[in-house]
């Protein structure tokens, strides 16, 4: 069993908010992706992969996408 709170509403929001920022980073530095949907409930899920798929692709890009994640999320990787 597990005995946690469910998230509150703010929480979501502020998460909502960094993934926009996020994507927003990345388009600043020329690559392309779209909008998190947050409609569907797995916005992360669909970021994630789109990122790993322009990183396959590119060290250019993986490294504009790297600096966008240490800006907005302060670390390496806290998705």
């Amino acid at each position: 069993a597990t005995f946690s709170k469910a998230p509150e509403k703010e929480d979501n929001i502020d998460k909502q908010d960094l993934l926009l920022e996020f994507t927003e980073c990345i388009r600043d530095s020329g690559i392309n992706i779209p909008d998190p949907d947050f409609v569907n409930g797995n916005a992360w899920t669909e970021i994630k992969s789109t990122i790993s798929e322009i990183e396959r692709r590119s060290k250019s890009s993986a490294r504009h996408i790297e600096h966008c994640r240490t800006i907005v999320f302060g670390s390496v990787d806290k998705n």
